[in-house]
């Protein structure tokens, strides 16, 4: 079914959004520096702040240590994992780093640490730095903290000592082991980390330093939490790869679970995913406008419609979305009933299924293409039925299609929903020797105006061929 999954997908990503500022002489900058007077450490700090075009929804912040090494890198993470795939891996946020100017005393070494100098680095952020980058951006209170070495410390102490200011954390390569001096922010983060009601999550990233096997005496339990080993990395090249992964897992909720969800699901989905967080998150705009353009080839004007009302709403209106719109107020047929028959059928009974119980092999002969193998399972587990198939590309990986089901005259019936849109239905039924043999169906597919005229065609004649099949039982 790659054949059909390439031909949508190419008219379904979305280009990247141009979060990257350009000035008259067309150099591109990423960002910009601030200087912050402080008074709790009597001297002024250099900022680099980076934040997103679009900034009608309030953000969380990304507070960097050392940025001037980690600031290019957090950013440049941070906007891989926003625009470059179709759905974001995390939201948008403001990423603040803030340069040096005595590392040791503002972010002690484990053998110098409890002398007060981590403290008094706490209250600059809490009573100063915050409340500037308050009054400068639209922040929704959540805050991740990444350092290095010293730094990953440092936030390892932030976390333990103010968890409900600076919930989330990655520590990459920070020497918690080396100094009993630091036994008591291992303490502290444990008794954090192990809370019923515990909304923190925090990566230990480690090369030469971090946790290593003390890490069990933490007795975390928290699945927010996680140990991650790069040891290919020295201590210095580690940060780069360590603060994607790090970010990756801390956000490793963030995306729908589909690509194709209702505005009513996003909206639930994003409601439940702030109450786990504990902090406001809107749906993401691309999130919004990959659902339509899929809704498009499926001709649900109304659910378009929707959608882009209260994208706009969250956050005005944008060349994608008023393309949308207008495709959407060309639709004429509706929404194919077959999508909503498919997928809202029942998985069969054990007496339903139990001729076709066991595993089928055989070929799918693609009618526009080239021939695939076929192979499926159907059994019983804990008293339930189960159908689960092959992908026949590598890695060959065996999943369980969302639509199982056995029709009143007794036909086999399953599929999925299509990567792009509509649905990959097959049904199928016994034959005088005992093959199963059946049809694969593309349901729901509409071919638009604006593809070129050799995809139409290719389209319309794989909407209206289906693909064959004959399996043989193992």
């Amino acid at each position: 079914m790659r054949w059909i999954f390439a031909l949508l997908m190419t008219f379904l990503l979305l280009p990247s959004a141009d979060c990257v500022a350009q000035t008259k002489d067309n150099t591109i900058t990423i960002g910009e520096r601030q200087e912050i007077r402080s008074n709790i450490l009597g001297e002024t700090r250099n900022l680099l702040l980076y934040a997103p075009v679009n900034r009608m929804q309030s953000l969380p912040l990304i507070i960097v240590f050392d940025g001037e090494s980690l600031f290019t890198p957090v950013v440049s993470a941070t906007r891989f994992m926003q625009y470059a795939s179709e759905i974001p891996q995390m939201p948008e946020a403001i990423v603040v780093g803030i340069t040096n100017t005595d590392r040791t005393r503002d972010m002690p070494i484990p053998q110098q640490f409890g002398e007060k100098g981590e403290d008094n680095f706490r209250r600059f952020l809490l009573a100063e730095l915050i409340p500037f980058l308050k009054n400068k951006y639209p922040l929704n209170g959540h805050i991740i903290t990444i350092g290095h070495s010293q730094g990953g410390l440092f936030v390892s102490y932030l976390l333990g000592k103010s968890p409900e200011l600076f919930p989330w954390a990655i520590a990459l390569d920070a020497p918690m082991t080396v100094d009993a001096k630091t036994n008591s922010l291992a303490q502290d983060l444990s008794k954090v980390l192990n809370r019923s009601a515990n909304k923190a999550r925090y990566v230990s990233v480690e090369s030469l330093y971090g946790w290593d096997n003390d890490w069990k005496k933490l007795g975390v339990q928290a699945v927010n939490t996680i140990q991650l080993k790069l040891p290919d990395e020295s201590h210095e090249s580690m940060p780069f790869k360590g603060i994607y992964d790090g970010l990756k897992f801390l956000y490793h909720d963030f995306s729908p679970p589909r690509k194709d969800l209702s505005l009513p699901e996003l909206r639930g989905y994003y409601q439940s995913l702030s109450t786990t967080y504990g902090y406001t998150y809107e749906i993401p705009l691309r999130v919004l406008l990959a659902s339509a353009g899929r809704k498009l080839l499926e001709s649900r004007k109304d659910q378009i419609m929707a959608m882009m009302d209260y994208a706009e709403e969250k956050y005005g209106s944008t060349e994608r979305s008023i393309k949308i719109r207008a495709d959407a107020g060309k639709l004429a047929a509706g929404p194919d009933t077959l999508i909503d028959h498919y997928l809202g059928l029942g998985k069969p009974s054990p007496e339903q299924v139990k001729k076709y119980i066991g595993r089928w092999t055989g070929t799918l002969v693609i009618r526009a293409g080239q021939n695939m193998p076929m192979d499926i399972e159907i059994l019983m587990e804990n008293g339930k039925t189960k159908l689960t198939s092959v992908q026949p590309w590598p890695p060959y990986k065996k999943e369980e299609p969302e639509i199982f089901s056995v029709s009143n005259d007794g036909k086999l019936i399953f599929g999925r929903r299509n990567r792009g849109s509509g649905l990959v239905i097959s049904t199928a039924q016994l034959d005088k020797d005992g093959k199963l043999t059946g049809e694969e169906w593309l349901i729901g597919f509409t071919v638009q105006d604006d593809f070129p005229d050799d995809v139409k065609k290719q389209m319309k004649f794989i909407i209206e061929n289906p693909n064959v099949f004959t399996l043989s039982r193992k």
